[in-house]
């Protein structure tokens, strides 16, 4: 009896110890939104509530345990990177309030252990989005937003109007196919009207919005062009004094001539029967344009080209979208990438809808490629894509051999571990090299020197018999009519086929030629 006592009087002491240990865990969190009692809860619809509610609350409350839950969200992106609760729950929304929070309130960054609040946030980010695609995809919505909501903030605007190379990249995504075209351009609004910030950026971002100044519509948004041309213009006068490049001056002229004096004279002057008449001449010009093409003289051509848009209507959008779009082509042809995706995108802005012209996309995929912006060129490569697949009346749908070249090209270009694997694939041929000699090992150099060009990723650069006559001042060498009959069927073949006339592929350079 006396020892069944003691287990009762044992057993009900433990159950007190447990019960009384529990209430102190429940006391001891005095916090209703607290984020750790929310990943205890047992309740699915509980808990995924209560974290998304966490992730809303964070950045507008000062709390001491900040750095302690983003430290176990680092560790938890660490260790379970492919899971999507945390992305689900808009934690990447919630991760860059707080970066924009740690920039623009310096005493709160100052206060506590704040100041490693961003540096957390932005692992956590970089944790989630290594491996999934989907992932990266939602944190490119937060990212790019987390810069337009520091545009609508002084200090934001200072911060990111002294860094070029954040500049140039917002100015590269304004001048894309990207979803997030819009924005870029926002971005780049906000700091044009912004008298502290203004003439920081405008020699950079001039020579690319001048390019987007008779875009109507993009998505939702109407009068694009329209309210780029009254940033970029806002105090003409008053640019000719701050201004000190001429190519900005000389672009900014341009779009004076373009969208002030000249849309006035044609508005006063020219009546729909003058319209048509010019419709015809810029028509004939046009076609002198091709011909001095077909022939070789890209330069001539280019003139031609440039002749009819000086002589064409406003108001005629398509006759002007397939002239710029013509010479995007020439400048392609003379190694000129800069005017090829000017004019490309031009082109691109006068479509409809916009960005909707699949010669001009290639076009100015291939003039990205050429400058090494691998990013930009795979964005237009998928849109031609697109637009090819729209067009397709065929039941076997086929994409082009040299886009599907180029998509692979660029897809390997953007992958995370490239440029390691570059160096690495380098390297490894350098090493091969060394370890070659006497004359008869000659047929193996040339054989790695081909490998290491390709793990450059620079693609062979074939011309047709006919077109590698031409010369740097891009005029063609005159041959006999017979020559030129067979380099022009030989183009043709080529065209048809997507390889070149020695059996290799041509890599896109001359796949389309000036629009009809």
């Amino acid at each position: 009896m006396g020892s069944l006592k003691k287990e009762r009087l044992t057993s009900t002491s433990n159950t007190a110890n447990s019960n009384t240990a529990n209430m102190n865990k429940k006391q001891s969190c005095t916090n209703p939104g607290c984020f750790f009692c929310s990943m205890k809860e047992q309740n699915l619809s509980l808990r995924r509530a209560g974290i998304g509610s966490c992730f809303k609350e964070m950045p507008v409350k000062d709390s001491q345990e900040h750095v302690l839950v983003l430290s176990g969200l680092w560790n938890i992106a660490m260790t379970q990177p492919d899971d999507p609760e945390f992305p689900s729950l808009g934690i990447f929304d919630c991760m860059a309030r707080l970066i924009q929070k740690g920039i623009n309130d310096r005493s709160w960054l100052l206060r506590d252990e704040n100041i490693y609040v961003p540096y957390y946030a932005a692992h956590v980010i970089g944790s989630y989005t290594m491996n999934k695609v989907e992932f990266a995809e939602k944190a490119v919505e937060s990212g790019v937003g987390l810069i337009r909501i520091l545009c609508y903030s002084k200090n934001g605007r200072k911060s990111i109007a002294e860094s070029k190379e954040v500049i140039n990249n917002i100015c590269n995504l304004s001048r894309s196919s990207d979803d997030w075209q819009y924005m870029g351009i926002d971005c780049l609004l906000l700091l044009l009207k912004d008298q502290d910030t203004r003439y920081k950026v405008i020699e950079i971002t001039t020579l690319f919005l001048v390019d987007l100044v008779e875009l109507k519509s993009l998505g939702d948004r109407l009068n694009v062009g329209e309210a780029i041309t009254k940033a970029l213009l806002l105090d003409y006068k008053q640019i000719k004094l701050k201004v000190k490049k001429k190519n900005v001056l000389n672009v900014l002229q341009e779009m004076w001539n373009l969208k002030v004096e000249r849309r006035r004279r044609e508005k006063l002057m020219l009546s729909e029967e003058k319209a048509e008449e010019r419709r015809v001449l810029v028509g004939l010009i046009k076609q002198q344009g091709n011909h001095m093409f077909w022939l070789g003289n890209i330069e001539e051509a280019l003139v031609k080209y440039t002749e009819a848009l000086a002589m064409c209507p406003l108001r005629l959008r398509k006759e002007r979208m397939v002239l710029h779009s013509n010479r995007a082509q020439c400048h392609l042809l003379l190694r000129d990438p800069d005017a090829a995706i000017s004019d490309s995108t031009r082109a691109l802005c006068l479509s409809n809808p916009a960005n909707s012209h699949s010669k001009s996309l290639w076009r100015r995929s291939q003039a990205y490629d050429m400058k090494g912006l691998a990013k930009e060129s795979l964005m237009d490569c998928i849109m031609f894509i697109n637009c090819c697949i729209r067009t397709e009346t065929s039941k076997h749908l086929k994409i082009p051999y040299f886009a599907a070249r180029m998509i692979s090209k660029q897809t390997e270009a953007t992958w995370l571990f490239a440029g390691a694997k570059s160096r690495a694939s380098i390297s490894q041929v350098d090493q091969a090299v060394q370890e070659l000699d006497g004359d008869h090992d000659l047929q193996k150099y040339e054989e790695i020197m081909k490998i290491r060009m390709k793990k450059k990723g620079v693609d062979e650069f074939c011309s047709w018999s006919f077109f590698r006559s031409v010369n740097h001042n891009g005029r063609a060498a005159r041959g006999k009519r017979g020559e030129q009959k067979k380099a022009g069927e030989a183009a043709k073949k080529a065209e048809k086929s997507g390889y070149c006339g020695h059996g290799k592929a041509c890599g896109g350079y001359f796949r389309f030629w000036p629009s009809v």
